[in-house]
C-alpha cells in the first residue's frame, strides 16, 4: 500500500476511470480498457469490490487524498485500495480535472470500440495518416480539406498517401481507383448520398462494383452530406466506429440511412450458393476491426459456452472402462486440461465446448457391451446411447472384427450463439483439429490400426444417436481395429 503515498508516483488530482474501461465476470473479474492491457482478479470479494470501486470512480469529484481517506473508513478498505493501485498500475485512471471538450468528443466515439486509452493516442494516429481527396469539385474539395486539417490530419495531393476519399460521378470513374491503397468512395445521387464501399486489396475489388454502375449521379452536396462524408471517413480511418464498409456501403436517402451489403453490391444473380455462403460468413479483414470485437470472448454468455454440456437424460451413464486407452484418447480429443479447466487439449473456435465424440462399441466385454456411446467431457465419462448398433449399420459398412468406431462431430447450435453465419466453417475446422490430434496420438495409445471412413450417410448417424434436436454435423468416422 506504500504506493498510495509514494512521492515519486503521480496520481490523478481527481481520479476517475477511462471511458474505455469495461469488465467481464467469469470465475473472477477481468478488467479491460487500460493503457497496459487487461488484468484479472479472482474471488467473489474481488468481483464485488472492483465493481463498487469502478462505479464510484466514474462519479468521483473528490481529490485523491480525500478519496483515499473515504475508502479507508470502509470495512473492505484494504481490498478497495489494492484494486485502486492495480487500476493505476495498468493505466485505467485519468484526471477528471484535466478532461477537455476535445477529450469528451473523442471519448464519445471511442467508448464502444475501445481502440484508444488516451486522447494522445488518437492525436498520434491522426498525425500518422496521409489523406488524399479525389474530386474535381473544387469547392467540395476545399471544404473537406479544411475539415481534415482542422483535426490535424495530413492532407496531400501527392501519390504517397495512406487513404483516398474519392468521388464517383459516373460509372467509368471506378476504373481509376488504385487498389493498392485504401479508397473510400462517395457519390451524390438524385435523392441523397452514397458512402462506401472501401476498395483495397483487403476489401472490395473494382470488378465487383456492379452496384455502382446503375446509380443516378449528380453534383449537388448539401452541408449535411459533406459533414457525413468527413465524419464517416474520420471514423473509418481512426476505427472509431465499425461501419463494415469493406463489405458494404451506406445510403443516405430521404433522411434515412440504409446499409447495402456485399451480396447486393456484387449482384445476387452473379453468385452461386457457395459464393453467397462465403460472403455471408466471412469476417472483415483484421485491419478494419475494432478492439472491442475481441472483448466478445469474455461476455458471460460466451464464457459459459466453454463449459456447456451436451448430454441427454435418456442416455445411461456407465462406469466401465473403455478399451485400449480409448477414454484417454477421448480426453485428448475433447477433454479439458487439469491445469486449466477452461482449456481443451484439442482447441475449438472461440473455446466453445462444441466437439462431439460418439463411440460405436463392437465388443461384448468393453464398456456395457455392444452399442453406441457418448463421451461427456464435463464429467469425463461415457454414456450409453443405445445397446444396439443396428441403427448405425445403415450409415456405414460395419466390420465385425473392428474394436469400434469413433464418430467425430460438432454442435453447430453452440457455435452459432456466438459466431452466427460463420459457425458452420468453425464446426468443420474443429473436426479437422480433432482428426489431426487422433492421428498424432494413435500410436502412443496403442491404436496402431485405424482407418478413416469418409463415405457414410450423416443423416443415419444423426437419427441413430437419438440426440437432442440440435444442429449437429458429423464429418469423420474412424474405424479402430
Amino acid at each position: 500500500m506504500s504506493m498510495l503515498f509514494d512521492p515519486m508516483i503521480k496520481w490523478p488530482e481527481i481520479p476517475t476511470v477511462l471511458s474505455s474501461v469495461q469488465y467481464f465476470i467469469s470465475d473472477g473479474i477481468i478488467i479491460y480498457g487500460g493503457v497496459k492491457g487487461p488484468f484479472k482478479l479472482n474471488g467473489k470479494n474481488a468481483i464485488n469490490d472492483t465493481i463498487f470501486l469502478i462505479e464510484k470512480l466514474k462519479r468521483n469529484n473528490l481529490k485523491y487524498t480525500e478519496l483515499i481517506n473515504k475508502f479507508s473508513e470502509l470495512p473492505n478498505a484494504n481490498n478497495l485500495l489494492y484494486v485502486l493501485i492495480k487500476l493505476h498500475q495498468n493505466g485505467f485512471l485519468s484526471d477528471k480535472k484535466a478532461t477537455t471538450s476535445e477529450q469528451k468528443y473523442y471519448d464519445y466515439f471511442n467508448q464502444n470500440v475501445k481502440n484508444y486509452s488516451t486522447l494522445e493516442e488518437i492525436k498520434a494516429k491522426k498525425n500518422s495518416f496521409k489523406i488524399k481527396i479525389e474530386t474535381k469539385n473544387l469547392k467540395l474539395k476545399s471544404k473537406l480539406k479544411e475539415m481534415f486539417l482542422s483535426e490535424d490530419f495530413i492532407v496531400t495531393d501527392e501519390t504517397d498517401y495512406d487513404w483516398c476519399l474519392m468521388q464517383i460521378k459516373e460509372k467509368n470513374d471506378i476504373c481509376y481507383i488504385n487498389e493498392s491503397k485504401k479508397t473510400l468512395l462517395f457519390a451524390a445521387v438524385t435523392d441523397g448520398l452514397i458512402l462506401g464501399p472501401i476498395v483495397a486489396d483487403n476489401a472490395l475489388k473494382i470488378v465487383k462494383l456492379n452496384y455502382l454502375q446503375d446509380l443516378d449521379y449528380h453534383e449537388k452536396f448539401t452541408e449535411e452530406n459533406i459533414y457525413n462524408i468527413y465524419l464517416t471517413m474520420m471514423k473509418t480511418v481512426l476505427k472509431l466506429k465499425e461501419f463494415n464498409l469493406d463489405r458494404g456501403l451506406l445510403e443516405y436517402r430521404n433522411y434515412e440511412v440504409n446499409y447495402v451489403d456485399l451480396i447486393e453490391i456484387i449482384g445476387e444473380e452473379n453468385l452461386n450458393t457457395i459464393d453467397k455462403y462465403e460472403i455471408t460468413s466471412a469476417f472483415s479483414a483484421p485491419y478494419y476491426q475494432n478492439k472491442s470485437n475481441h472483448l466478445a470472448h469474455y461476455r458471460e454468455g460466451n464464457v459459459r459456452l466453454s463449459k456447456k454440456e451436451f448430454v441427454s437424460d435418456f442416455w445411461k451413464e456407465t462406469d466401465h472402462t473403455s478399451p485400449k486407452n480409448m477414454l484417454k484418447l477421448f480426453t485428448f480429443l475433447g477433454g479439458f486440461k487439469k491445469v486449466n479447466n477452461t482449456k481443451k487439449y484439442s482447441p475449438t473456435g472461440g473455446n466453445i465446448n462444441s466437439n462431439i465424440i460418439f463411440y460405436v462399441n463392437m465388443k461384448d466385454d468393453d464398456l456395457d457391451g455392444i452399442g453406441i456411446y457418448y463421451f461427456d467431457n464435463i464429467k469425463n465419462k461415457m454414456f450409453q446411447v443405445d445397446n444396439s448398433v443396428s441403427n448405425v449399420k445403415k450409415a456405414f459398412r460395419i466390420n465385425s472384427s473392428a474394436l469400434g468406431y469413433i464418430i467425430l462431430g460438432n454442435n453447430v447450435d453452440y457455435i452459432e450463439t456466438k459466431y452466427h453465419d460463420f459457425s458452420f466453417k468453425i464446426a468443420n475446422l474443429n473436426i479437422g483439429v480433432q482428426l489431426a490430434t487422433l492421428m498424432a496420438l494413435k500410436n502412443s495409445l496403442n491404436l496402431n490400426n485405424v482407418r478413416i471412413i469418409n463415405n457414410f450417410d450423416e443423416n443415419y448417424i444423426q437419427n441413430a444417436i437419438g440426440a437432442p434436436l440440435n444442429k449437429l454435423i458429423f464429418n469423420i468416422v474412424v474405424e479402430v481395429r
